[in-house]
């Protein structure tokens, strides 16, 4: 027969708080082993689905002496948990020894998700029923803090079939063992966050749209990276990623948690990866991965609006840009010590282009090759002095010797001369029109996009005086203009695009 709560509670308490006078390190809060699918946020315990048992609870909680309490009465091994069950560590007197379970669904509070859920959500939304927190709060199904006609409908599509409610729990590994979450064994994994991938799909080019994006015009361009999480009872592991199937010369790296961020990796890449437990004694089978086709923003310290411009596919459907040759941003003045190590080993870059004449970091004068060739924005470049075609040919000559690359080009902001070179490059290699407009709306993601506090609207107009008098075959008047006004050669234009584009 169960003891009730508090009659537990009256037994324990002394002995309780002996021990913690006597040796307070002990003290053991909720904790939950990372990625096991139930999170603690110091006043609920989330992720938890119906029909789940104290034991299967207990199993995931990475320390500590718990009991579980439902209505007075205690719970244990397979009795269900639901909504409003609370959960005590052995210490109930302390900040974060006490939680309460949400199942989502579960408005009744016992464990299950029923045909009275329904009945109670859907009242709940009419008016005609007033819930309590703990109820409103699994009544939330979309978590969005209110009660509307998209949760009881939710519960309804769950009972015709439809999707789950709830994730069900992944089975804890044996011992030491490791369980892979993510990314699973060919699937796509994204490089780009959430606002670059929506920049590069949005054909709306104004400011009210980037507005949205990034109302405080700071940098939001950045990627965590491809995010690699796995289930352990152990904390930490080794993580080896290649772009080799039989993990041949691999790159290791070492972390104290069972999550991992692979950054820097190149858009539409096979990648294989595995996770070493830090005993040596599981290892996870070689997975695979591929990366999405998404802009590849690069991170380097002390500088904003920075980004590889490979990856865009060409009109014709045959070649991509190649990556990892040529990369925009601001200037380079502002770099700090680490951005120039970024900038010099973890990118490589070899040549500094400087568009705007000046606006070169110190730091990188005897370490890349810098040229200097300013140009003019936009449609200036159709009628300028002859000085600015030369040093725009100079420019892109670079571009017809490998050994130059990588190249890091730029201007004051990295925005407007940075732009009009990008979209020569873009549009001499047959990049569509629209994908060029929106790799430079990219910039509006970016703090230095708005230094001179002009947004997209403002400026899309300047930029089209470079991409409209193109026309609709932008690849052969851009050649014209090349060979015509800065005086490239046949030959070398053909040079820059086999160097900056690969098969698709």
């Amino acid at each position: 027969m169960k003891k009730t709560c508090f009659l537990i509670l009256a037994i324990m308490l002394p002995a309780l708080i002996f021990s913690f006078s006597a040796n307070a390190e002990e003290y053991v809060g909720i904790a939950f082993y990372e990625n096991c699918g139930i999170e603690y946020d110091g006043t609920y315990i989330l992720g938890i689905p119906e029909n789940t048992t104290v034991s299967e609870v207990e199993e995931r909680l990475s320390g500590g002496n718990p009991f579980f309490c439902n209505d007075a009465k205690t719970l244990e091994g397979s009795d269900i948990v639901g909504t409003g069950t609370e959960l005590f560590s052995t210490m109930t007197y302390e900040e974060g020894s006490k939680g309460t379970i949400i199942v989502k669904g579960d408005v009744s509070g016992d464990g299950k998700l029923t045909s009275q859920d329904y009945l109670l959500v859907r009242k709940t939304f009419s008016g005609e029923k007033n819930l309590g927190t703990y109820a409103f709060l699994a009544a939330d199904i979309n978590g969005d803090s209110k009660i509307k006609s998209a949760d009881y409908l939710a519960l309804k599509r769950f009972f015709q079939g439809g999707p789950l409610i709830n994730t069900s729990l992944v089975d804890m590994p044996e011992g030491n063992g490791i369980v892979l979450l993510k990314p699973a064994d060919g699937s796509e994994a994204e490089i780009a966050n959430k606002l670059v991938k929506t920049a590069s799909r949005s054909s709306s080019f104004d400011t009210a749209t980037f507005n949205k994006l990034n109302p405080d015009h700071t940098d939001v361009f950045r990627s965590e990276g491809v995010r690699v999480s796995w289930l352990s009872k152990t904390k930490g592991a080794t993580v080896r990623i290649s772009e080799n199937s039989n993990m041949y010369d691999y790159t290791e790296f070492e972390t104290e948690s069972n999550t991992y961020y692979f950054k820097d990796l190149f858009a539409g890449t096979d990648y294989y990866y595995q996770i070493i437990s830090k005993d040596g004694a599981s290892v996870t089978p070689i997975t695979k991965f591929t990366t999405a086709f998404q802009p590849r923003t690069i991170d380097i310290f002390g500088i904003s609006n920075t980004r590889d411009i490979g990856g865009w596919i060409t009109e014709d459907g045959t070649k991509r840009i190649k990556q990892g040759i040529l990369y925009r941003g601001e200037g380079t003045s502002r770099m700090t010590e680490k951005g120039m190590k970024d900038f010099t080993e973890k990118y490589g870059i070899r040549t500094d282009l400087s568009l705007s004449g000046s606006d070169v970091s110190s730091l990188l004068i005897d370490k890349t090759d810098v040229h200097y060739c300013e140009i003019l924005t936009y449609g200036n470049m159709y009628s300028c002095d002859q000085k600015y075609l030369d040093n725009f040919r100079n420019a892109l000559l670079l571009l017809t010797d490998e050994s130059n690359f990588p190249i890091y080009f730029h201007c004051y902001i990295g925005r407007d001369r940075t732009a009009t070179f990008a979209a020569t490059v873009l549009a001499l290699c047959g990049v569509k029109k629209n994908d060029i407009k929106k790799e430079y709306c990219i910039s509006f993601l970016a703090e230095s996009g708005w230094r001179d506090g002009n947004g997209p609207s403002a400026m899309m107009p300047h930029f089209n005086t470079y991409l409209d008098p193109l026309g609709t075959d932008i690849q052969t008047s851009i050649r014209q203009y090349l060979k015509n006004k800065v005086g490239l050669t046949d030959e070398q234009m053909d040079r820059i695009v086999e160097n900056c584009t690969v098969n698709a």
